[in-house]
């Protein structure tokens, strides 16, 4: 497609026609001339599966065309277009940082968040504009992460039912502590050693693959089962309903982004927060277990009762709606690990 013919077919995308959604003053600017600022790129279309739900559904491409960032001489970064549109300094610092750690298009994506809008029609010939999101978990417009997480959430929230399977009667448990043969709902947290520096990808997934061996362990130890999942029609399903003595966990990795004195690194050590549903595994075991596993002096696990699902499942996500303080010595640093 010619960048003529993109134009036509989407003329929110013309920066001769673009309009600004913030505000710019009492006064009006006239569309400024720019000299193919956008890549024309095709964007894809696929055709829908029959069956399938919306969660299951090929992401599009979206058909916003972003201008890219320039590289300047001096090792610094700028993005020309999304700064003429009104960016505000954060989202363009943020948005350098992520660019020099390689994420280009991240970067790009965050540096055009909430500035730029298409042209989109109703059935009835109505024409409005289509805000751009960047759709960045820690997009410090605020409205991107929140977005996020609540989609996260509440596509989590849709297991609350199994739940309830695995633990019968959670609500109306007696108050004491659990021992063995009960079943839980917990919050676990589960940390390593800092070393002071933000953990890279690599170390993040050793961590993460320690986690699931941790699991495995439990499910030796202590004969806890799970639903296996099967292939039908092409998707994984699980087998057979969940029944009490099952289990299952759900955890989310959290570092970086707390402010601390000057000087100093603050939140770097990695952690994940998890719910747990299923059988008591006491903690000593646990903590135990982990120490071996990790082989570096790590051995802290810790384990308390959640009071409902939904209070574990946002005490493991709500992490994930974190957005960065402002003062973040590194705002393009966290989506690095990922």
């Amino acid at each position: 497609m010619s960048l003529d013919g993109l134009y036509t077919e989407y003329p929110g995308l013309n920066p001769a026609v673009w309009r600004p959604l913030i505000s710019l003053g009492d006064d009006e600017r006239e569309p400024v001339e720019v000299e193919s600022p956008l890549r024309a790129i095709e964007v894809e279309s696929q055709p829908a599966k029959e069956g399938l739900a919306d969660a299951h559904a090929p992401r599009r491409k979206s058909d916003f065309q972003l201008p890219h960032a320039r590289e300047l001489g001096d090792g610094n970064i700028d993005f020309p277009e999304q700064l003429r549109a009104g960016a505000n300094s954060i989202q363009l610092k943020k948005a350098a940082a992520m660019h020099l750690f390689g994420l280009c298009s991240k970067a790009r994506r965050q540096a055009s968040c909430g500035v730029f809008a298409r042209i989109s029609s109703c059935e009835n010939g109505h024409q409005h504009y289509h805000r751009y999101g960047c759709k960045n978990r820690y997009c410090p417009e605020g409205s991107c992460g929140r977005r996020a997480f609540l989609d996260l959430f509440n596509k989590y929230m849709g297991l609350n039912p199994v739940a309830q399977r695995m633990v019968p009667d959670w609500e109306n448990r007696p108050h004491r502590k659990p021992r063995s043969g009960d079943f839980v709902i917990a919050k676990i947290d589960i940390t390593i050693r800092s070393d002071d520096r933000m953990p890279s990808n690599a170390e993040v997934r050793r961590f993460n693959s320690d986690v699931r061996t941790l699991f495995r362990a439990a499910e030796k130890e202590f004969g806890l089962t799970y639903p296996k999942r099967i292939k039908v029609d092409g998707h994984l399903v699980a087998g057979r309903d969940p029944r009490p003595g099952d289990y299952g966990v759900i955890w989310t990795d959290e570092f970086g982004g707390k402010a601390t004195r000057r000087g100093k690194v603050g939140n770097t050590n990695l952690h994940a927060h998890a719910v747990y549903c299923g059988p008591y595994i006491p903690q000593r075991w646990i903590s135990g277990q982990w120490a071996e596993i990790r082989a570096d002096g790590s051995k802290i696990v810790s384990i308390k009762i959640a009071r409902t699902f939904r209070a574990g499942l946002y005490h493991a996500l709500k992490y994930a709606g974190k957005i960065l303080s402002t003062e973040s010595d590194s705002p393009g640093g966290v989506g690095i690990g990922f």
